[in-house]
């Protein structure tokens, strides 16, 4: 008589087995992936606006220095 290891199986008795604890920890993970690309959205909107204020930042300051470089040494 062979006997029959975990690893032997037949496809047309597949047995699938399930834990209740699985849907809890399934469905946690799926609000973690749901908050975690909202963050992904705030942080990707936060560093878009950090780059534009930065750009118009360094505009005001470049012609704000073309403005000086144009003033006599000695006129304030």
């Amino acid at each position: 008589m062979q006997m029959s290891s975990p690893l032997d199986y037949n496809c047309s008795r597949l047995i699938i087995h399930y834990d209740a604890s699985l849907d809890q920890v399934s469905s946690e993970m799926a609000r973690i992936k749901r908050e975690v690309y909202r963050l992904r959205g705030i942080i990707g909107a936060f560093d878009e606006t950090m780059q534009d204020s930065a750009a118009l930042t360094t505009g005001v300051m470049d012609a704000y220095l073309q403005e000086l470089k144009k003033l006599e040494p000695n006129s304030f």
